[in-house]
């Protein structure tokens, strides 16, 4: 298992390439995230480790496009893709909701 220290380089890496980038830290009942830009993102994921989270991969938004990635530990984890999977459903819907709000930075045209 990798250090919350290199998780958090990955996302600053990750977030390289994206305009918006969270790691997903997946608890039993719900889902947290550690966003990119955030000043205290180490503490706030050791926080998150500590109450029994677990780094699962990222999302992460560009050019309007919003995509999901499992950190490599899981790439071939089918229980990883299909909890990252209903992430990007989530987050799609939302944007589809908030579709008609102008300051939202998700493209909502049909592709």
């Amino acid at each position: 298992m990798r250090s919350p220290l290199e998780l958090i380089r990955e996302l600053e890496q990750e977030a390289r390439q994206l305009q918006m980038t969270a790691l997903v830290i997946g608890f039993q009942d719900h889902t947290a995230f550690v966003w990119s830009h955030h000043a205290d993102k180490l503490e706030t994921l050791d926080t998150m480790l500590t109450l029994g989270g677990e780094s699962i991969g990222f999302v992460g938004v560009t050019d309007g496009t919003i995509t999901v990635r499992p950190l490599a530990e899981y790439e071939n984890e089918e229980w990883a893709r299909g909890y990252l999977q209903a992430i990007l459903r989530r987050f799609q819907d939302v944007a589809r909701a908030e579709c008609s709000r102008p300051e939202l930075i998700f493209d909502c045209r049909a592709r």
